[in-house]
């Protein structure tokens, strides 16, 4: 796992956020560039696989509900959670 800028065998990037600093569209760039080894502005634009504006109005919900949004990008699989935590792990691939 990556933590920050930390290897660790697999590859598994865990980075924590505080929504009012960063909205999770921006940390999902952020930390799937990190997991790739690149620049947030070199890899696919996220809203291509998705829409930025809903992904941050679902996380930052201020319901009951502490909602968890997962999905694919860029050959990741990513996982945002309303507690400001990013996972971003390499995707499986299929035989």
């Amino acid at each position: 796992m990556k933590d920050g800028n930390h290897p660790v065998e697999d590859e598994t990037v865990r980075r924590q956020f505080e929504w009012s600093d960063t909205s999770p569209s921006v940390a999902v760039a952020e930390t799937v560039a990190l997991a790739a080894d690149s620049e947030p502005t070199l890899i696919d634009p996220l809203f291509e696989e998705l829409d930025p504006g809903a992904l941050d109005a679902v996380v930052r919900s201020d319901g009951a509900a502490e909602p968890t949004v997962s999905f694919t990008v860029c050959e990741y699989e990513v996982t945002v959670s309303s507690d400001g935590e990013v996972v971003v792990r390499p995707a499986e691939r299929s035989a």
